[in-house]
């Protein structure tokens, strides 16, 4: 059970680590607009959008099965908190009282893109869905539409990581 709760905290740090990094590197001005475009992530619960108003999302999801967790924001003024679900992990940032969806990180082949990308399928499906269009950073693929970002780290041929992100420039 320790060794549980120490990997939550782990990937929590991380999540931190890089919301920090991203928010930091996009500068200051925060978009807040409710974002009701762009790529989306399909739960059982339905669309989930970036930037959308985080409590009704939570509401419609039910209690997160690993539990949450809240750190101070470096990208955003107050706290962010991160929900652990089945498959994926949910962050939010708080603004004017309101929290709003800041990413959607996948965390197992369980889960899916509503494109239908999962964690090991190859570069090729990834560009048969999105296109060509993306921009490429090290290992990772960026795909930008409406204010938000979808990104895949790819290594040996095969999605690592998927992530949806707000943009905050």
């Amino acid at each position: 059970m320790k060794k549980y709760f120490a990997a939550v905290i782990c990937i929590a740090a991380a999540f931190v680590f890089c919301s920090c990094a991203v928010g930091e590197a996009a500068g200051s001005s925060k978009n807040t607009g409710v974002q009701n475009g762009g790529y989306y992530f399909e739960s059982g619960a339905g669309k989930i959008y970036i930037n959308e108003e985080a409590d009704t999302v939570l509401a419609r999801l039910g209690e997160p099965s690993g539990g949450t967790y809240e750190a101070v924001s470096c990208a955003f003024e107050g706290k962010e908190i991160f929900y652990y679900y089945d498959g994926f992990t949910i962050q939010t940032y708080k603004k004017n009282g309101k929290k709003y969806i800041y990413t959607i990180n996948l965390e197992d082949d369980t889960v899916k893109t509503a494109e239908g990308i999962k964690l090991g399928d190859s570069l090729t499906t990834v560009t048969d869905k999105y296109g060509t269009h993306y921009a490429l950073s090290g290992d990772t693929y960026a795909y930008v539409k409406d204010n938000m970002k979808l990104t895949f780290i790819i290594q040996n041929d095969r999605v690592m990581s998927i992530k949806y992100w707000l943009i905050t420039d």
